[in-house]
Parts: structure tokens; sequence; C-alpha cells
């Protein structure tokens, strides 16, 4: 991890140094010129009180003053979302500072005199009379503005063929992807403005990238063959972001667009269609929104379908003017590694996930609860997680930490992954356990890796966890249970010294499979063992780090 820490700082002391673009080839000939697929106008909203019933808890939870308003958390009001909520002088504000804006709303509905404001178990907002009466404040789009119905008419892809992509759009791929229930999936970008050459992604000093109002962001998921859905992310004109969620049809002819949730099940497998509020949950407005779309997650190269050229994405984006060249050699920036990369450290693959999947939520800012930070940046001891007490219980593990170095069974971060139930992360999007995923953290925390504590014979076991310190064996078996690895400890009467009394015990089980003295672990008690063994003749076993 401090490998990748180091190449992300010289990276961006290049850009501050440096200024000079990488020269490279470029996957794409030219900027393309997008005309059709732009940001739809904003649908106007309204809101509404709806009578309802709440808990003794939530009535009792009632607040009447900025200082204890509520950061809004739930679905039903988008419009709210990580936004500060709170009444004064019997109106209700809404301050966007944790938007993209400053400003300080008044929203317009009539309130009874006296009311109070409380926030409810399922994070949704209740407006509470002075009879006692309960209200539940929603969000009602009206019929101006939104995205077409059928995706066909979006101008994102032809009409004819709406999983053909306009010409404008520009693919990309992330190296570290989120999971989402086995699907495929591609991904555009459409900017605004193309007949304006100065049009250009910004470039955040943590690598993100901030869109222009009018973009639009699409992504295609497919199950096999089967479309399933078509999302646009689209940056409005104001700023405010919108998800707009298309469920393609059975002849696989065009894709509807959808306004609520929705469950259903294809080749065997249930799929949700998220709700337009839904998708800000994720996209929240301390990940900047958009998700995947940084430095480090797209420096590495692609092959164009538009032209089958294979080049890396940022030297492609800079060459057709997307970003500035002062972003410098993108040689110099971190990438984030692809998960099944075995040749990259597990750490940072590891760290690569968890950036990618569960990031957006847990960083400064962020809707996610306890002290995790996992932005990939970071050094391990700075994640907010290892062997720290969960803040929402133990899932019925004794003893179990957010994260515990080489006990992943004991580790709540492995064990809400592969939960189905409520106590799952993520909370939404996703209800199939990622094997490859779990796997991948499980095998991080195995090896305590990346919190500053060396692998001296480099077989991804942190030394103080792993039991031959000096001796790669990445299985760590110990058939005798003494705190030493097989590898290293050819003493077999554990008197703390290989000699000839070993030497004895160890030909009486020559060519047999006995487990202990099988040092390599091939099977078999061989002459490779009996090399292993004269190799500490008149020495101790180990080191190990687990019996010192």
């Amino acid at each position: 991890m401090l490998n990748g820490i180091a190449r992300w700082l010289c990276g961006w002391l290049a850009v501050a140094v440096c200024g000079v673009a990488a020269v490279a080839q470029s996957g794409l000939p030219a900027r393309p010129i997008n005309l059709t697929c732009v940001a739809p106008a904003a649908a106007a909203v309204g809101f509404t009180l709806e009578k309802t019933i709440v808990s003794a808890e939530t009535r009792g939870a009632a607040a009447a003053s900025r200082d204890n308003g509520v950061l809004y958390r739930g679905i039903a009001l988008p419009a709210f979302h990580q936004h500060y909520v709170y009444l004064q002088d019997n109106a209700l504000k809404v301050d966007s500072r944790f938007g993209h804006g400053s400003a300080t709303l008044d929203v317009d509905i009539a309130l009874p005199e006296g009311s109070a404001l409380t926030e409810g178990v399922d994070s949704e907002l209740y407006i509470i009379d002075p009879q006692g009466q309960a209200w539940q404040l929603k969000q009602e789009p009206l019929t101006a503005g939104g995205a077409a119905t059928l995706l066909s008419e979006t101008g994102c892809f032809d009409p004819a063929d709406p999983s053909i992509p306009a010409p404008g759009l520009i693919e990309y791929s992330p190296s570290a992807p989120l999971w989402s229930d086995n699907a495929a999936k591609r991904r555009w970008i459409a900017m605004p403005d193309w007949q304006t050459s100065g049009t250009q992604i910004s470039i955040l000093p943590d690598g993100d990238f901030d869109f222009p109002n009018g973009t639009v962001l699409v992504k295609e998921f497919r199950l096999g063959n089967t479309i399933v859905e078509t999302r646009l992310f689209v940056r409005d004109l104001t700023g405010d972001w919108t998800g707009y969620s298309y469920e393609w049809n059975a002849e696989q002819t065009d894709a509807t667009l959808l306004s609520t949730t929705k469950t259903i099940t294809i080749n065997g497998q249930e799929w949700t269609y998220p709700a337009p509020a839904e998708c800000l949950v994720c996209h929240g407005a301390a990940a900047n929104r958009s998700l995947g779309l940084e430095t480090a997650q797209l420096n590495h190269a692609i092959t164009y379908s538009a032209t089958g050229i294979s080049a890396n994405q940022l030297t492609t984006l800079v060459s057709i003017g997307l970003i500035d060249p002062s972003i410098g050699d993108v040689s110099l920036l971190y990438a984030l590694p692809f998960y099944d990369d075995v040749g990259a450290p597990v750490d940072e693959r590891a760290r690569g996930y968890l950036h990618s999947n569960c990031s957006n939520c847990h960083r400064p800012g962020g809707l996610g609860v306890g002290p995790m930070n996992f932005l990939y940046q970071l050094d391990g001891s700075a994640i907010g997680s290892n062997d720290v007490d969960p803040w929402r219980g133990n899932l019925g593990v004794p003893g179990a930490k957010i994260l515990l170095r080489g006990a992943p069974e004991l580790s709540v971060i492995s064990l809400r992954m592969k939960a189905l139930d409520f106590t799952r992360m993520p909370l939404i999007g996703s209800a199939i356990i990622d094997v490859q995923g779990t796997t991948l953290i499980d095998d991080w925390i195995e090896s305590g890796l990346g919190f500053g504590i060396g692998d001296a014979d480099g077989d991804n076991k942190a030394d103080d966890l792993d039991n031959c310190s000096a001796v790669a064996n990445s299985t760590q078996i110990d058939a005798d249970g003494d705190g030493y690895g097989n590898a290293c400890d050819p003493d077999l009467n554990n008197d703390n010294i290989v000699n000839f009394l070993d030497l004895a015990l160890f030909s009486n089980v020559f060519l047999t499979n006995d487990a202990v003295a099988d040092f390599n672990g091939d099977g078999v008690v061989n002459f490779v063992d009996l090399s292993i063994l004269a190799g500490f003749i008149f020495m101790a076993p180990g080191p190990s780090g687990l019996n010192p």
C-alpha cells in the first residue's frame, strides 16, 4: 500500500511541478460530437404532507430548531438527499451545503403553527403538529421536465437499436468495478456543449472527476446475454444529479423509464431496479456523485470499440481535449489494480475493492456509520478499522472487531459482506454474495498486510502473523500446532533444536505421508523434506511471528 501511496503522490507532484502530458497513443482520433445525448430538464418538484402514524420513539425525538435538525438520509425526498433540513420560524428550510451549492432554501409548504421536525427509524422526515398528529413529508415530481419515457427516445442510443450507443458517447471502464450481482456492464460518458472547445472534466486534488453541468453518464447491465437495465445519471444545468432507470423488454427492442423501485426474476436471478431517489444513496455528495470516474480507476488501457485501438483511458481523454494536459505523465499516477491481478499486492487489490464498493459512504462526510474511511489513498493504520469495536453490534460473533488482522471470521467487514439479511453491506444495490470479492477481502485480512508490518519472505503474510517469517509458506501449514509452520519446523521432537534425534524420527516416517515431517506440504516425506531438515541442522526452528 505504501508503494501505491508513493506513486499517487508522485503523480500529483508531477501535475504541480511539471505540468507535462504523457505522449502516448490515443484510443480515439478526435473529440466526438455529442448533439443528441443531452441532460433532460429537471422535473419540477412539489412537496406534500401525508397523515401517518409514527412510533413513540419517533414522536419523542421531534426537534424544532436548526441545532437539532436532520441530515437527510432517506429516499422519499431525493431533492433533500444529504442536505441539512430544519425548522425555523415555523418554516421548513434546507441547507444545501452538503450538496453542490451553498444556499439555504425555503420549502414552499404550509405547516401547522408550533410544528416539530423529527427523523423516523426509516430515515424519513416527519412533522409532528401541536395536537400530536404525525405527517410524513413527501416529494412529488410534477409533469414538466424529466427524461424520455423510452430509452430509444433519449438520444443516447440508436433509436432503431437502443443497445447501440450514439456516436457522441465515450466508453470507459474502471479497473476496480462495483459489484452488481453478476451483471456485466458497459459504460459511457456523454459530455455537454461539444461545440464549445473549453468544455472539460475538472480533476479534483484526490483524482476524482468533476463533470460540467449537462453531463450524462450511461451504464448498461447484462445478465448473460440479456440486457436487463440501462441507467442514466444526469447532472442537469443547475448542477443537481438525478438517476433514471430503464427496464428492458423481453424482446430486447427497447427499455422503459421506471418511476419506482421494482424487482423481477431474470434467468433465475432476482434483479432490482432502483427508484430515482435510491441512486443518490450510493452516489453521495461526499463522493462527488459520480463513482468509478477518477484517475486511479481509469489509468489503464482499454480497446475502444469505435476504433479497435487499445490505449490508456487517461491519455485518450487528454488527447481529445476532455482533460487538461497538466494532469502530467499518467505513468506517474496511481492506478488501482484489477482484482484478479495476482501480481499486484493483495492489500492494494483489497483496498481497491473497498474503495470502489464501500468508500462512497465510508469516507469523511459520507453516510456510512462508524469510524471507517476506505479511500484507497490512506495507509491501513488510517482507515479506522483495525482492532476497533464495531459500532452497530458484533453480529453475534463474540470478540468481533471491524477488522481483526489475521482473522476474517472475527472481522465485521467480512461478515457483513457475506450476510443476506438486514445486516448486509452494501445496504442496497446487491442481494448476491460476491464470491471473488469476499475471498479477496478475506485473503487480505488473513495476510495482515497494509498496516506497516513487513513481509520478509514475500508470501503475502505479515511477519507478525507468519508462522515461518523467514521462509515463504503461503499455506501456513503447522501440523503439530506448535506455532512454527512445517516449512521451518524440522524439530520433530519439539526440543527447540534440530539435531540427530530429529533425523532419527524423520527416518522412521521416510516415504510415508506423515503430516508433521512433510515440510514442503507435497503429501509425501521424501528427499526434498530431508534437504529442508539438513538446512536446519543444529539450529532452532523458525523464526515465527506466532511463536517467537
